[in-house]
């Protein structure tokens, strides 16, 4: 099962990549990503929206607990289909922002949840639902750990590829 420690170490990694690439992020904002419509700076947007995976952690095990007890299967192709729509509203509410802005509230977002994170009982952070995937059970730290650190680590991997040697 994974632990808080394990959370907690995994967004302190993910912020002190995010520090090392800081320069070249700065330097490269506008650059295209590969495979994808877009650059760095949208990209960043979109884990600065993610930056603290708590509160959207929570809402998922809500959801699922919630559509179990009554006996449901979440409909995963109507969220699937919202995915670009939510996507492109964080881009939006980041639109005005610079890089460095970005960068900030990134930072903010892992130190809000590493707190989190401590302050939570850990009753509530073993709690166990149904995955999205539908293959049996996770539990919220295991989802906090996912949709945080492992999901951010997706997009800083595609992002140094971008950079190639900019982020040396």
């Amino acid at each position: 099962m994974t632990t808080k420690a394990e959370v907690i170490s995994a967004i302190e990694a993910a912020d002190a990549r995010m520090k090392a690439l800081a320069p070249a992020l700065l330097a490269h904002g506008p650059d295209p990503l590969p495979d994808s419509e877009w650059d760095v700076r949208q990209a960043l947007c979109h884990v600065a929206a993610r930056a603290n995976p708590v509160p959207l952690s929570i809402s998922v095990m809500q959801r699922m607990l919630a559509a179990a007890s009554q006996g449901k299967t979440p409909n995963l192709r109507a969220g699937a289909s919202r995915i670009d729509d939510i996507n492109q509203t964080q881009l939006e509410e980041r639109m005005d922002r610079s890089v460095e802005q970005v960068l900030a509230e990134i930072q903010a977002g892992h130190q809000a949840g590493i707190a989190t994170v401590r302050a939570m009982p850990q009753e509530q952070f073993d709690q166990r639902f149904p995955r999205v995937t539908g293959d049996g059970e996770t539990s919220l730290g295991e989802m906090i750990l996912r949709a945080g650190a492992g999901h951010e680590k997706e997009h800083l991997d595609q992002i140094e590829n971008a950079l190639g040697g900019a982020a040396s």
